[in-house]
């Protein structure tokens, strides 16, 4: 099992059956916040363009650290009304959105700035993550307690509709090309539960092939991607469908992230063998294997030249380190370590 789930599994106080379906008993104790916690290779590398500024969310110290554009400087830390940090997000005004997991809040800052702008409250219950929908819609996946997405109306604090049902542990959330909702529930039941767009309304629940869904994407063709956390698998579903369309396990441990590079190549960060792993569009086999200063992946991005970073959190380092990775390359382009502590989430905002 990954480290990190068994460490959530202590902290929710929640006993699962790693690897199997079915209703896992709770004991709902008070929340504890929970964080997992060398020279770069100099190689010849694409010229990098500026473009938008890197926002880490760092769990260990309750900080959002900016960086500069295709920079190490660190420009200013965010540390006001954060406390535990697990998910950030960008609404199209380019205000972040900060899912505050032990404060049972989402934080709200303008651009540029480090002052609260707005707290989220109603409604929000250990939220591990947050969205927006093609109108701007705010939604929040409130992870125990009472597992419910809430949205909320663009530039409002007050809960919109509450979306429960059929919902578990809602962990991850992903709109398909409809603005169809897919909420990951991760725990418990492990389910996929979709919802139509702008609505509480249950389309479909996908099963098969799940076991602690850990992370979600989609192609260009609106294939839906799942990372399997306790199977070490990624399991491919075809629009519209509830079964697999094929199954990725090569190169795969612990799958924690996921993403798409614009060729449609398919990012694969594993938390249990320290590895990013890439797939051409289609492929059930890892053409690049990343190893190179990678340690327990928290997450895992993509600037416009294409350039990996990755959040590596735990043990490696004390989990301080965001590392870089050119375009077609095993080894590192550059390191941030100022400011980054248990890194979390990792997004690339004005």
């Amino acid at each position: 099992m990954n480290p990190r789930i068994s460490a959530a599994i202590v902290a929710f106080g929640v006993t699962v059956c790693a690897g199997c379906s079915g209703a896992a008993q709770t004991s709902l104790t008070p929340v504890q916040a929970f964080a997992a916690q060398s020279h770069p290779t100099r190689a010849a590398a694409p010229r990098v363009v500026p473009g938008p500024e890197l926002y880490v969310a760092n769990s260990g110290n309750d900080t959002v650290t900016v960086y500069a554009a295709a920079s190490n400087r660190l420009l200013r830390t965010i540390s006001k009304g954060i406390h535990t940090p697990y998910a950030i997000a960008f609404d199209p005004s380019g205000n972040l959105y900060v899912a505050n997991y032990i404060a049972n809040d989402v934080t709200v800052y303008a651009p540029g700035s480090d002052r609260v702008m707005r707290t989220i409250s109603e409604g929000v219950n250990l939220p591990v993550d947050i969205a927006f929908d093609a109108s701007g819609n705010l939604y929040v996946a409130n992870l125990f307690v009472n597992p419910t997405v809430t949205v909320y109306a663009p530039g409002s604090s007050q809960v919109l509709r509450t979306i429960s049902d059929g919902l578990t542990t809602p962990f991850k959330l992903a709109f398909d090309g409809s603005g169809n909702l897919y909420v990951a529930n991760a725990f418990q039941i492990e389910t996929i539960t979709v919802y139509a767009a702008g609505t509480t309304t249950l389309l479909r629940t996908i099963t098969q092939g799940l076991a602690q869904p850990w992370a979600l994407a989609f192609d260009g063709d609106g294939n839906l991607y799942v990372a399997n956390d306790s199977a070490n698998t990624v399991t491919v579903y075809a629009p519209g469908s509830t079964s697999v369309m094929r199954t990725i396990s090569h190169g795969l441990k612990n799958p924690s992230s996921l993403l798409f590079d614009p060729n449609g190549s398919l990012f694969v960060g594993s938390f249990g063998n320290n590895t990013v792993a890439e797939y051409a569009p289609g492929s059930r086999t890892a053409f690049r294997k990343i190893q190179k200063h990678v340690r327990l992946p928290e997450a895992i991005a993509l600037d416009a030249n294409r350039n990996l970073y990755v959040a590596n959190g735990g043990a490696f380092n004390n989990g301080k380190v965001i590392s870089i990775h050119a375009p077609g390359r095993k080894g590192v382009r550059r390191l941030i370590t100022a400011g980054v502590d248990g890194p979390i989430a990792i997004a690339f905002g004005p």
